[in-house]
């Protein structure tokens, strides 16, 4: 059974306050409140955590009014809801169809979950005007009556005035409601997040080479300046690098990213401009070294290192002649001085005025050379050197326990770690590249703000993340905040960012990998943590994406191009055509008059997966309800999607029709085992070993495929009309469909078939191979590939993280997830 350990026999929430502005180190003030508002003195910087959980009831929505104060930087998460923010993002217009704010969070119901963790968080820079300032959360509730009243943010907003607004008052309930203690789980999820915040590390979302020393948001920037890429006489500085959607004017900028051990003691990219190429070792952690070696050219570049902090944590920033020096605000925070192994010295370059601003040390490549640097001690460069090649070789004894698949377990793990950012409104989290070039939050203060995470993708890396024990607690959190970002309504939407969500979900993967991790490791706190959420979520499917008459799972949202969007599969031919229908007046949301073949047997897959986590989690009456759901949908899957003429699984529209658009989605029934072996078979012999649809040849080798389909998998079989002019999902290849097909062939049910068994091999031998020849092009993570033999680059974006599942289930298929080989789990 779950921990009742919040259950604390004291009332109110947990205030701490810290006398530094990073919300970690000295506690200036411990105690518990009664009600969530507190005032402090504020005379000087400080930061604040109020946590606790609140007990609700059903059948009420509860509504969350902050106030802040003159704090900078204030949020309030409530059971993993962002209902409040102030000092990330400004005012915002009406959001684009099918995305919707998310103050939509506030009020919020009662779903599976009656123990709600809160955690309102600010930080204040001080002010001599003002001797004290209150900040805190105004909790009211009111009968659920069907509707949905508008919430609010920061400053009573549109939630206090459904409440009737003014000034704080008591309310009756809410004293008795309150707990200081978190429950256990989420106790536990506080300690190895705040674990995993530490340290030096290219945490910061908006470029590989910010280095922020965590938790005290020390920020070092490595940047390349030159005149420009045209020769004018613009200065220029590389002040943030993305392999995606960089920023503008480095249309000469390449990157090349390398090795990045899970603990960062080692990791290494290549940062080339038209003129100037240079190799970056970095090994972070506690202490930063770094050097910085010139490859070629760079007359007419420096290096520019430069110091500030990041997300309002205060700090003092020097220059010295040969070190940059860290010091923040208040106490219980590590200073850092970073030492360059020879002093600062510039060319007669410029430098941009916001660069020349900050404090910094300049250094003249021309000539080549290198430039070390260490916060450790004055360290020669030939030391630096050798103790980063120390690293590098023991990463690479990491990587050669998987023999081998070496290459590609570097190149999975770099796909997945150089993705891994923090930010303070979430912690550590893997979106799929690094930025956010979407629009998703149009009106970021700064670029500290910048993130969206999207759902299937964002669960693939954390599952990624967690192969080696080393990665475990980094893939824990990439799923935890996935699954914690879900709408109010308790689907997981397609995407999240602090200010916008979707309308509709995507496929719901979540109880597949988080069944994966608890069978690995059997940490059950994490099953603890998440199950509810990923119950809410296929509640939500089983009401929403019901279609009658045959009762089974459809796409849904505001429009037809929003259910697309929910299959993950935005354009895909199979949804070519407007079938569409409004369901919900009230709404206006609607469902494809479809039965989707692919989301129905994810559904069923998820169902399955999360009854045996009911049964761990000591919830057996909702294990029996769940495998009774899941058996009933893998019924109906057999029954009415099987299409005997095409001899393959096949969407059918509500009328009756098959839609013969067929792409790897038809391969999921067997996720749960719902083909039988013949009809497994049947799909096999003449779709995916059939070198004119899916071109995946029985050893693996290529043998007889056409060079348009010579990579095999395209997201439609290669006989349709829509793959030769190719498009996103019409003929690319994409990791996230290698993976659930190979999960289908994987199935216990087709263990002992050799014809699967075959197919398994060559689609893992196929997807490797295709996945390493970008890699080692380019050090290139496809969001998703070309068909195409003579392909020479991604179809999509560079380093898209979800792109090394194509590599991944290699590795699945050796064993080193369900069955680590002994050398493997000696170095994990």
């Amino acid at each position: 059974p779950i921990s009742l350990a919040w259950q604390s026999p004291q009332r109110g929430l947990a205030l701490t306050v810290f006398n530094n502005t990073a919300v970690a180190g000295t506690i200036l003030r411990s105690e518990t409140v009664a009600l969530p508002n507190v005032t402090h003195d504020s005379r000087r910087p400080f930061s604040a955590t109020l946590t606790g959980t609140i007990s609700v009831e059903r059948d009420y929505l509860y509504n969350f009014s902050c106030f802040f104060g003159d704090a900078v930087l204030g949020y309030v998460h409530v059971d993993g809801h962002l209902v409040c923010q102030k000092g990330t993002n400004g005012a915002h217009g009406p959001t684009p169809p099918s995305v919707r704010s998310t103050e939509y969070d506030n009020p919020l119901p009662v779903l599976s979950s009656t123990a709600w963790p809160i955690r309102l968080v600010v930080v204040h820079h001080g002010s001599a005007s003002r001797p004290t300032d209150s900040f805190g959360v105004r909790i009211t509730r009111a009968p659920e009556r069907g509707g949905r009243p508008a919430g609010g943010g920061e400053g009573g907003g549109k939630g206090a005035a459904w409440l009737g607004g003014g000034t704080l008052r008591k309310e009756a309930w809410l004293e008795g409601a309150l707990s200081p203690a978190l429950p256990e789980a989420e106790a536990q999820r506080d300690a190895m997040q705040a674990r995993l915040s530490s340290g030096w590390a290219p945490w910061y979302d908006m470029s590989y080479t910010k280095l922020v020393r965590l938790p005290e948001g020390s920020a070092l920037a490595l940047m390349l300046c030159d005149s420009g890429a045209s020769g004018a006489d613009a200065p220029r500085c590389l002040e943030e690098a993305r392999v995606d959607w960089g920023p503008g004017g480095q249309g000469d900028v390449t990157i090349r990213l390398g090795a990045h051990a899970y603990d960062r003691s080692y990791l290494q990219l290549y940062l080339a401009t038209a003129t100037c190429n240079v190799s970056i070792e970095v090994g972070g952690g506690d202490e930063l070294l770094a050097i910085v070696e010139v490859v070629a050219g760079c007359d007419g570049t420096e290096l520019v290192l430069a110091g500030s902090s990041v997300w309002y944590r205060v700090h003092e920033v020097s220059a010295a002649a040969q070190t940059l020096s860290f010091t923040p605000i208040g106490d219980g925070l590590r200073s850092s001085v970073v030492h360059a192994t020879q002093p600062s010295k510039g060319s007669a370059l410029l430098l941009p005025r916001r660069v020349e601003a900050l404090p910094h040390l300049r250094f003249d490549l021309a000539g080549g050379g290198s430039v070390g640097f260490s916060s450790k001690a004055p360290l020669p460069a030939a030391r630096i050197r050798a103790t980063l090649r120390a690293a590098w070789e023991a990463e690479q004894a990491r990587y050669g326990a998987y023999g081998e698949h070496a290459e590609v377990k570097m190149a999975v793990q770099a796909g997945a770690m150089w993705n891994v950012v923090y930010n303070p409104l979430e912690s550590v989290i893997a979106p799929v590249i690094r930025g956010n070039p979407w629009g998703w939050d149009p009106a970021v203060l700064s670029d500290d703000w910048p993130y969206v995470l999207f759902d299937w993708d964002t669960h693939f890396a954390g599952y990624m993340l967690s192969l080696d024990a080393a990665g475990k607690e980094l893939g824990y959190s990439v799923l935890i905040q996935v699954v914690k970002a879900k709408s109010a309504e308790g689907f997981v939407p397609n995407g999240y960012a602090p200010t916008r969500k979707s309308t509709h979900s995507q496929p719901p993967v979540g109880s597949k990998v988080l069944l994966e991790m608890y069978r690995r490791y059997r940490d059950l706190w994490l099953v603890e943590l998440l199950l509810d959420d990923l119950l809410d979520w296929s509640g939500w499917f089983l009401e929403e994406r019901t279609l009658p008459p045959l009762n089974m799972t459809a796409l849904g949202g505001d429009d037809m191009q929003a259910a697309r969007y929910e299959s993950g599969l935005d354009d895909s031919p199979m949804y070519d055509g407007h079938f569409f229908a409004v369901t919900d007046n009230k709404t206006g949301y609607g469902l494809m008059q479809m039965y989707d073949v692919g989301m129905a047997s994810m559904v069923a897959m998820s169902d399955a997966c999360l009854a045996e986590l009911a049964d761990a989690a000591g919830r057996a009456d909702t294990a029996k309800v769940l495998r009774a759901r899941s058996a009933d949908a893998r019924a109906k899957i057999a029954a009415h999607l099987w299409d005997e003429q095409s001899g393959i699984f096949v969407n059918r529209l509500a009328t009756g029709r098959f839609r013969r658009r067929i792409t790897p989605t038809s391969f999921y029934p067997m996720l749960s085992g719902i083909a039988t072996v013949g009809r497994a078979e049947s799909m096999l012999r003449g779709w995916l070993l059939n070198a004119s649809r899916f071109c995946i040849t029985p050893k693996g080798d290529f043998a007889g495929n056409d060079d348009t389909c010579y990579w095999g998998l395209p997201s439609v079989s290669a006989d349709d009309p829509a793959f030769p002019p190719l498009g996103y999902w019409r003929g690319y290849v994409w990791g996230p469909m290698a993976l659930l097909t190979y999960w289908g062939l994987s199935h216990e049910a087709y263990l002992d078939v050799p014809l699967v068994t075959t197919a398994r091999a060559a689609l893992c031998k196929q997807m490797g191979a295709l996945f390493l020849t970008q890699w080692r092009a380019h050090r290139h993570v496809c969001e998703n590939f070309s068909p195409w033999r003579n392909a020479t680059e991604c179809t999509g974006m560079r380093f898209y993280h979800w792109g090394a599942l194509a590599g991944f289930i290699g590795l699945l298929d050796a064993g080193f997830y369900q069955r680590p080989r002994q050398e493997a789990a000696a170095f994990t």
